[in-house]
């Protein structure tokens, strides 16, 4: 919403309508839509989320081991950092899963 600042030069009592009314009015708005957008981000998250922790429940223990020899760790570290990654950073297992074509 944008205002002109011509008619905010104005005394309070010659102006049309209440500008108070109409910032309160597009803040709420602003709230709302902001609001709905997080709400659509939110059950995004929780559905890669599933994604990934179904990806992650697929992988056999030599994947594991092959993996926590790249990173310098144990098969079980392994495991459980793709667990907590399938957790914070889903998008990333579901990337590595697609790259591999191990989707589900």
């Amino acid at each position: 919403m944008s205002f002109d600042h011509g008619i905010l030069n104005l005394p309070l009592h010659k102006r049309q309508g209440n500008i108070d009314a109409q910032v309160d009015k597009a803040k709420r708005e602003k709230r709302k839509a902001e609001r709905a957008e997080r709400l659509v981000r939110s059950a995004q998250r929780a559905r890669d989320r599933a994604k990934a922790r179904a990806i992650v429940a697929t992988w056999d223990e030599a994947r594991f081991l092959r993996l926590g020899q790249r990173l310098g760790k144990t098969g079980i570290q392994a495991r459980k950092l793709a667990e907590k990654m399938a957790y914070w950073e889903p998008t990333r297992i579901l990337q590595l899963a697609a790259q591999e074509g191990g989707a589900p």
